[in-house]
C-alpha cells in the first residue's frame, strides 16, 4: 500500500492547492470544485487504508488495484480541470481547454465514485448486515455529481450554482456525519448500564453462550472484552487450526485460524459469556476482533425435546460438544487461510516458514512471539516445524 499512499498524499495536496488559489481569486465554482475533490481524496485514503491495512484486512486483489489506477487518473485530470493553466503537475494545459471545463469536472467525480463503490463492493464492504438505506445514500452522490454535469455551464446561472452546492454539501455530510453514525449504529457494541456479573454467575433463564478461543484471545482478549465472560476452560471442541492466515495488523504474521485443508484437530478453550443475548455476545467478540459481524460464527444448539429423540447421524461436532455441555449457544472467530491468495504458493510448513524468514526483521519478531505465545494446547506441523530451526529458537524475555 506504499505506492497507493504516496499518489494519495500528491493528489491531496494537488487540490489543496487548488482550493488556495481559488480561494485566493475568490472564485466561488472553482472553491467548491476544490473542496469537493480534496474531501473525496482524503476519503478515498482513510477508507482504502482501514478496509486493507486495518482491522478488516480484505486481501487487495488485482482487480482492486487496477480500480485504484484507474480512479488516480480520474483524480489527476479533475485537478487539471479545475485550472488547466494552474496545476500541480507544472504543465498549461491550452489545446484541450474547451474540453476541460466544470461539466467535465463533475463527469470525472461521477465516474470516480461509481467505481468506489464497486471497489467497496469487491472488498466486502456492502455484505447483509451493511444499512440498505446507507448504500442508497452512497449511490445518490454520482446521482448528484451527474446532475450537476448537465445543469453546468461554466456560468453563474442559479441552477448550477445551486447544484455545486448541493452536490458539495451532500458529499460532505454524507462522509462526516451519515456514514460514521449509519456504521457506528450497525456495529455498535452494546455496552452495559451495570457492571459485569461476577464470575460464574448467570440470571436464571438466561442463555448459556460459549466463546470459543485457541490464540491470542486467550492471553491478550482487553480490558473490554475480558469482562464479560468467565475463565477459560480446557475441554472445548475439536477444530482443525493453522498458523496460516497472514495478518497485516500484526505486520504479516502467520496468525491461527480454522483451516479445513491444512489444519490439525485440536480440543479448543471455550468460556462462558456473561451476556443475556447472542447478539450481545457476538458483538463483544466482533469488537475485540475488530472485524466485521460475517467475521462471526455463531450457532444456537437446538434442543432434544423428549428423552426419546436421537440427534442426526451427522452432527456438527460443535453442536455435540455444546449439547453434552447444556449450552444454548457457541460463538467464534470465522476469520479463514489466506496464505495461497497472499503469498501466491500453496500452504506448507517448509513454504510458510521461508515466508517467515523473508519478513524484515520487527515483522518476523512478532510473528514468532505470535507462535511462542500461542497456547501449549496448540501444536500444528508448522509449530513444530518452527521449533526445529535454529533461527526460530525461543529468546527468554528481558
Amino acid at each position: 500500500m506504499t505506492f497507493y499512499n504516496v499518489v494519495s498524499a500528491v493528489l491531496f495536496l494537488g487540490a489543496f492547492q487548488q482550493l488556495l488559489l481559488a480561494a485566493e481569486s475568490s472564485h466561488v465554482p472553482r472553491i467548491i470544485m476544490a473542496s469537493t475533490l480534496a474531501l473525496l481524496v482524503f476519503n478515498d485514503a482513510v477508507f482504502t487504508s482501514h478496509t486493507v491495512e486495518g482491522a478488516r484486512q480484505v486481501n487487495y486483489r488485482l482487480s482492486m488495484m487496477l480500480i485504484d489506477l484507474l480512479n488516480f487518473l480520474l483524480l489527476a485530470v479533475a485537478i487539471v480541470v479545475i485550472n488547466p493553466l494552474q496545476n500541480p503537475f507544472s504543465v498549461a494545459v491550452v489545446q484541450l481547454g474547451p474540453w476541460l471545463n466544470e461539466p467535465c469536472f463533475w463527469m470525472l467525480v461521477a465516474a470516480y465514485w461509481l467505481l468506489v463503490l464497486l471497489w467497496s463492493r469487491l472488498a466486502g464492504w456492502y455484505g447483509p448486515s451493511y444499512p440498505r438505506w446507507l448504500l442508497v445514500c452512497a449511490f445518490l452522490i454520482s446521482i448528484l455529481f451527474f446532475l450537476e454535469a448537465l445543469v453546468a455551464n461554466g456560468g453563474d446561472s442559479t441552477l448550477n450554482s445551486a447544484g455545486r452546492w448541493i452536490a458539495g454539501g451532500y458529499l460532505a455530510l454524507y462522509i462526516l456525519v451519515v456514514r460514521p453514525l449509519g456504521l457506528r449504529r450497525k456495529t455498535a457494541v452494546p455496552r452495559p448500564t451495570t457492571q459485569p456479573p461476577g464470575e460464574g454467575t448467570t440470571d436464571s433463564g438466561q442463555d448459556r453462550i460459549s466463546i470459543l478461543g485457541w490464540g491470542s484471545l486467550l492471553w491478550e482478549g482487553g480490558h473490554d472484552f475480558d469482562n464479560w465472560h468467565d475463565i477459560w476452560n480446557p475441554d472445548g471442541p475439536q477444530l482443525k487450526l493453522e498458523f496460516s492466515r497472514i495478518s497485516e495488523r500484526r505486520l504479516g504474521a502467520l496468525t491461527l485460524v480454522i483451516d479445513p485443508k491444512n489444519g490439525t484437530p485440536i480440543e479448543v478453550s471455550w468460556c462462558l459469556s456473561k451476556r443475556k443475548k447472542i447478539e450481545d455476545a457476538v458483538a463483544d467478540l466482533r469488537c475485540r476482533e475488530g472485524t466485521t459481524n460475517e467475521k462471526i460464527s455463531w450457532i444456537r444448539i437446538p434442543r432434544l425435546t423428549t428423552s426419546h429423540d436421537k440427534p442426526p447421524e451427522k452432527e456438527d461436532p460443535i453442536v455435540v460438544w455444546a449439547r453434552q455441555k447444556n449450552l444454548d449457544a457457541v460463538i467464534w472467530t470465522a476469520l479463514q487461510s489466506n496464505f495461497e491468495q497472499k503469498a501466491g504458493k500453496m500452504f506448507s510448513p517448509q513454504a510458510a516458514a521461508a515466508y517467515l524468514q523473508g519478513l524484515r526483521a520487527e515483522a518476523k519478531a512478532k510473528a514468532a512471539e505470535y507462535v511462542w505465545r500461542a497456547p501449549a494446547f496448540v501444536r500444528t506441523p508448522l509449530r513444530d516445524y518452527l521449533e526445529r530451526e535454529s533461527w526460530f529458537a525461543k529468546r527468554d524475555s528481558p
